[in-house]
C-alpha cells in the first residue's frame, strides 16, 4: 500500500513536493522530517496520507 507526504507552502492552490513510499516507516520518517525542518512556518501544510484499496475503510 503506497503512502504519500505533501509539502506545500501557502494555500491549497499553491504548487506542493510530494512523495510516494511503499514502506509506511520511510513515509512516517520524511513526514517527522519535514515538520521538524518547516513546522513552524504559518504558511506549511504537511500531510501524510495511506492510500486505502477500495475495499477498506479508514474505521
Amino acid at each position: 500500500m503506497p503512502f504519500h507526504v505533501r509539502l506545500r507552502f501557502g494555500p491549497p492552490s499553491s504548487p506542493a513536493v510530494t512523495g510516494t513510499w511503499d514502506s509506511e516507516a520511510t513515509a512516517e520518517r520524511k513526514f517527522r522530517g519535514l515538520i521538524g525542518r518547516y513546522g513552524s512556518r504559518a504558511d506549511v501544510r504537511i500531510e501524510e496520507q495511506a492510500e486505502l484499496h477500495p475495499m477498506q475503510h479508514p474505521y
